[in-house]
């Protein structure tokens, strides 16, 4: 079947009047939905439309048009007693989180937009452009691509598509009501790009908006007659050029990637100024790379002195038309810099200096591939007032004019001063901060040069440990917090007989009398805490057994006899908790203990640590048959700055 005549006038005269036409039972005046013909500056095509859209995938986009798969709504009111008629399309309810539009997101391409409703602000790219852009209706299906049952162009129903407003029209619906097969998707092509609504009529002139270079080219196919002066944006005259115009008309057909020729065309030169434009049957192309002409991603690529390759199949008959415009920048400019009257050196990724004031050298040293910037020679970065970095034959030099005014700083994870260097204080600090509780060292004035740590992280997890590899050398004075004074003794003691470290003498113990107790006393230099007892008796009897045990007790500060004392903390007070003194089997060495005081492992009560003017004793007392000779070495680590010379 076709449309009958009155579908066929209500189309057109809606169209024209500027309404969707939904029903044939509606009048003009009845119809609410927005149409139109695309002749605002908003609503045409600022953009190349490509003649061959990729469309393997939902969302996929070539140039400025994107492959989509449409809901369709039923427009209520537009039903008579033979079903429903009308039809308008929406993005889908997932498009900002599918497609690669970078302006999903941005009104009008946001999730579940209605096209009609944008008043042309999202358009269908219509089969004027190619029947490539044919839109395809389904009923049934889901969201993916080709699902459910195509309608055919010349189904009995016949209906119609409008691209501008995305409203489809069916003439005979299938059946009443909600019927099964009423249209549930449609498979066409929105256009993503920019409209021609930037430029406009201001102070009596005409301004035609576009890019330099590349696509957004203004043309003209004719001659065009200036009365007056021709400027750019930035107020430079133009000057008189020359804009060739090449034409070649297909005999007959020609295969993809196929060369096409210009009879009488030379391409510029790289030190010719000029710009290409190339038409296809009157639409502008996009240049671009082979590879990407070749992968679909542009529509042409030149090739030799006079030819170019297509993208895509051309008929017999097409019409290619190559422009070359050679006009030129003035030497008399209003507000500009001056004339570019030549550019040597040109090749791809050189960025271009000026080698005079008219004259562009492209640099061969000097590139930038739009990932990296490379730069072969000598490098000067500068402020306003210095040299802040230098780069060259000889190395790299940091703030090479001394002022006091350009520190260098490197920052870690957990440091924001990990190497740090004032100038204003001729400093250098490593690991310095970290912390909002942390002494600020830059502000001492007698430290050159600082690394922070942390104490006692050495054979810790903590990163706080500064460790030279080779010799350390200072010429100057050296200065340490931490210190260790080792006690050494010898002796014979009786078992269960507590016995007390001669502190006036090497190698003996005392005994428990009155007359001895000034000579087993300790009185401290500075504060400190005991680190560790080193103990190796003489071996006496079979190693292993519950006997061969020794205690260690700590006394501080106490004055009474010996005999009478109570230690104030002990390592190992008791019996069950003595050290077992272990045979390494050796006959020279018997049994040897070590009781590390540090961590505090071995601590029943009380602490290690002592003060500047405390007194320590030391006492010994063996629980099971460990006697003779007896060899016992305390360590005792004090907290104190020394100078050494």
């Amino acid at each position: 079947m076709a449309y009958n005549s009155t579908t066929e006038r209500l189309i057109t005269l809606k169209k024209l009047a500027g309404k969707a036409h939904t029903s044939n039972d509606k009048g003009l005046a009845n119809e609410a939905l927005p149409s139109g013909v695309t002749l605002s500056t908003e609503t045409i095509f600022a953009e190349p439309i490509p003649k061959n859209p990729a469309n393997s995938n939902l969302y996929d986009i070539t140039g400025k048009v994107e492959f989509i798969r449409f809901p369709s709504i039923f427009i209520n009111g537009s039903d008579t007693s033979d079903g429903r008629h009308g039809f308008e399309l929406k993005l889908p309810s997932d498009y900002e989180s599918n497609s690669s539009n970078p302006n999903a997101g941005t009104y009008p391409y946001i999730n579940d937009q209605v096209i009609n409703i944008t008043s042309g602000a999202l358009q269908l790219i219509p089969t004027s452009f190619s029947n490539n852009y044919e839109a395809k209706p389904f009923y049934g299906g889901s969201g993916t691509k080709n699902s459910g049952t195509q309608i055919p162009i010349l189904d009995a129903r016949d209906w119609n598509l409008d691209y501008f407003n995305g409203v489809l029209f069916q003439q005979d619906p299938p059946g009443t009501g909600d019927h099964a097969e009423n249209p549930d998707f449609v498979e066409a092509f929105l256009y993503i790009g920019n409209y021609l609504n930037a430029g406009g009529v201001t102070n009596g002139h005409v301004e035609i908006t576009g890019s330099l270079g590349v696509k957004g080219n203004s043309v003209f196919d004719g001659n065009v007659g200036i009365s007056g002066s021709l400027h750019d944006k930035n107020g430079n005259e133009l000057v008189a050029g020359s804009i060739e115009r090449y034409v070649t008309e297909l005999s007959s057909p020609v295969s993809s990637n196929t060369t096409i020729t210009f009879s009488g065309l030379t391409y510029p030169t790289a030190d010719t100024d000029g710009v290409i434009d190339l038409f296809f049957n009157g639409q502008l192309l996009m240049s671009g790379s082979g590879t990407q002409t070749v992968a679909g991603e542009k529509d042409y690529y030149l090739t030799g002195s006079n030819g170019v390759k297509l993208g895509f199949e051309a008929d017999i008959d097409d019409v290619l038309i190559l422009k070359h415009n050679s006009i030129v920048l003035s030497s008399a400019p209003s507000g500009g810099g001056g004339a570019v009257s030549s550019l040597s050196n040109g090749a791809d990724n050189r960025i271009a200096t000026f080698s005079s004031s008219d004259s562009l050298n492209g640099e061969a040293n000097l590139t930038f591939d739009g990932t990296t910037f490379s730069c072969t020679g000598d490098v000067n970065l500068n402020n306003s007032n210095d040299v802040v970095l230098l780069i060259d034959s000889t190395g790299a030099v940091f703030n090479e004019d001394s002022h006091d005014n350009i520190d260098f700083r490197v920052e870690s994870t957990g440091k924001p001063h990990a190497f740090y260097v004032d100038s204003s204080r001729d400093q250098v600090l490593i690991l310095s901060g970290g912390d909002a509780s942390s002494f600020d060292e830059g502000k001492a004035n007698d430290v050159g040069f600082y690394v922070s740590g942390s104490v006692d992280s050495k054979n810790t997890n903590i990163k706080g440990t500064s460790v030279f590899g080779g010799d350390l050398v200072v010429s100057g004075n050296l200065r340490t917090k931490t210190h260790y004074f080792y006690k050494e003794c010898n002796g014979s003691f009786a078992t269960g007989t507590d016995q007390y470290l001669n502190m006036n003498a090497m190698g003996e113990y005392s005994t428990q009398d009155q007359a001895n107790i000034r000579q087993t006393k300790f009185l401290c230099p500075s504060d400190g805490s005991v680190d560790r007892v080193v103990i190796s008796p003489v071996r006496i009897s079979d190693p292993g057994t519950a006997d061969n045990k020794l205690s260690v007790m700590f006394y501080k500060n106490q004055f009474s006899q010996p005999g009478n004392l109570t230690p104030n903390f002990h390592a190992t007070g008791s019996t069950s908790t003595a050290v077992t003194m272990h045979d390494d089997g050796s006959t020279v060495t018997g049994y040897r203990g070590i009781i590390d005081f540090s961590g505090r492992s071995l601590e029943v009560t009380g602490s290690n640590n002592f003060n500047a003017g405390d007194t320590l004793m030391v006492g010994i007392r063996s629980h099971g048959i460990l006697a003779g000779n007896q060899h016992i070495t305390v360590v005792f680590k004090f907290n104190e700055i020394i100078d050494y010379d």
